[in-house]
């Protein structure tokens, strides 16, 4: 379950066979039934790419909870 997500990607390239990926889990049967992000934004944070965004149909309740806590 998540509401936020924020990546950060450094510019170095690793991995191997049995690298682990950044998502765990059962994952979805269908690239449609994917969760989508909203308000997507893209920044810089010294070397490392960071890609933040809002679970796609959450922003308008994160706000209010945030606007009356």
């Amino acid at each position: 379950l998540f509401d936020r997500v924020e990546v950060c990607c450094a510019p170095v390239l690793i991995g191997g066979e049995r690298a682990p990926g950044p998502l765990r889990g059962a994952g979805v049967a269908a690239l449609a039934d994917a969760p989508r992000l909203e308000s997507v934004r893209v920044g810089r944070r010294g070397a490392d790419v960071i890609v933040s965004g809002v679970r796609a149909g959450r922003p308008a309740e994160l706000l209010a909870r945030l606007a009356n806590p």
